[in-house]
């Protein structure tokens, strides 16, 4: 199985023809298409926010490309600092020491779900448990028909994998 991801929602038939003939797949390959959007963000913290809406943004990342994720989030809301640590960073606790003065009352910091597994370890120290943190999830969307031919792809597998048990 091969999937292309990071499509935009709208690519065109032309655009996946294209992209097919040039990755050039096998006969015994697939070839799927996906699109990613961000979900709704969720607090990982006890917070009086409910929701980022209309809150001052600090984002804090350690992943590859956080520019998506940048924009996104600068489209509706105020990003007062972006902390862009890069990829598999562990954050310290001077660095919600530096989130903690630049969000004040009216900022929330927000993360990935993969960062968030590298903060989730210091939730139970005093400053950064009183801090809003909220998580954005990213979810990917097989584009058209590859939601059901991914699905179908899966469930034979399992079929003949549990038949060869």
């Amino acid at each position: 199985i091969i999937v292309v991801t990071k499509c935009p929602s709208d690519i065109s038939v032309f655009d996946m023809r294209s992209i097919a003939q040039r990755l050039n797949p096998e006969s015994y390959q697939n070839l799927l298409f996906s699109s990613e959007h961000y979900g709704t963000p969720y607090a990982i913290t006890k917070t009086n926010f409910t929701s980022i809406n209309e809150s001052k943004i600090y984002l804090m990342t350690g992943i590859a490309n956080a520019s998506g994720l940048f924009e996104y989030l600068n489209a509706t809301n105020e990003i007062i600092s972006h902390f862009d640590a890069g990829d598999h960073y562990w954050f310290t606790e001077s660095d919600f020491n530096e989130a903690a003065d630049l969000i004040s009352d009216s900022g929330v910091i927000v993360t990935t779900e993969k960062d968030a597994q590298r903060i989730i370890p210091y939730l139970d120290q005093p400053l950064i448990s009183k801090l809003p943190i909220f998580v954005i999830p990213v979810e990917t969307n097989f584009l058209g028909s590859y939601s059901t031919q991914i699905n179908q792809l899966i469930h034979d597998f399992i079929r003949s994998y549990s038949r060869n048990s």
